[in-house]
C-alpha cells in the first residue's frame, strides 16, 4: 500500500493517477470527504485527516509499506494564518515517526529547488529542514 499525503493537489492528483495507472494500491490522505470523493469514486482508498492531527496519521499509515507526501503549505487554508513551520516541518515530523513506527519502510517528500541557498525565502527554509529530518 503506498500512502500519498496532499493528494488531491496539482502535483498530489498526478501522483495518485501514475500508481493507479501501474495498478499499485493507493490511500489517499485528504483534509475532507467532499474533497475524497472523486478520488473515492475512481477506486482510491481515502484515509481523512491531515499533517496536523497526528491520531489521522496513524490510521493513515496503518499497513503503508510506502509513503509519498506532496504535501506544502505555500496555499494556507482561507481565515488561518501562513504557518508553514506548523504544516510543513511539524507535520512531515509527525508523519515520518508515526511512519516508522507503523513499520513504513521508504518516504519520498516532494520539495523544491534551491532550498539550500542562504537567502531562499521562508518556505523554501523549512522545505530544507524536512529534507534533513527524513
Amino acid at each position: 500500500m503506498v500512502l500519498v499525503a496532499g493528494a488531491t493537489g496539482r502535483v498530489g492528483s498526478q501522483v495518485v493517477a501514475q500508481l493507479q495507472r501501474q495498478g499499485k494500491p493507493v490511500r489517499a490522505l485528504v483534509r475532507s470527504e467532499l474533497k475524497a470523493k472523486p478520488l473515492r469514486d475512481t477506486g482510491i482508498e481515502i484515509a481523512i485527516g491531515d499533517l496536523t492531527n497526528r491520531s489521522t496519521l496513524e490510521t493513515a499509515c496503518q499497513g503503508v509499506k510506502t509513503v509519498i507526501s506532496t504535501v506544502t503549505s505555500l496555499r494556507p487554508k482561507m481565515g488561518h494564518p501562513y504557518s508553514p513551520e506548523t504544516i510543513e516541518e511539524g507535520g512531515h515530523q509527525d508523519l515520518l515517526q508515526v511512519a516508522r513506527r507503523s513499520g513504513v519502510g521508504h518516504m519520498v517528500y516532494l520539495s523544491a529547488i534551491n532550498v539550500e541557498h542562504p537567502e531562499a525565502p521562508r518556505q523554501f527554509r523549512v522545505k530544507r529542514r524536512v529534507e534533513q529530518v527524513i
